[in-house]
């Protein structure tokens, strides 16, 4: 549930900074559809806050299924992209 499209422009820059986590953690740094992010392992890193209606998973961070070893093989085999300079995701 990103809040990709919301006149508030502090969610939509949360919510990009969410996908670009979750892009970096399942090695598709441009995707031009969700659906090439289906199916691809990851790991969430999950705290359970107390909320107004009871207990909530809190989502603290994206990681490849691996780990930082296999991060590190990411990096070296995906090539990073600059981000636009208008500041906007290009989906």
């Amino acid at each position: 549930r990103l809040n990709l499209a919301n006149p508030i422009k502090t969610a939509v820059e949360i919510a990009q900074k969410e996908l670009s986590a979750i892009c970096r953690a399942v090695g598709v740094l441009e995707p031009t559809d969700s659906s090439e992010l289906h199916n691809i392992p990851l790991m969430v890193r999950v705290a359970v806050v107390e909320g107004a209606q009871g207990p909530a998973n809190d989502i603290r961070g994206y990681s490849p299924r691996g780990g930082a070893a296999q991060a590190a093989q990411a990096a070296q085999t995906v090539p990073q992209q600059a981000v636009p300079a208008t500041g906007k995701a290009p989906w």
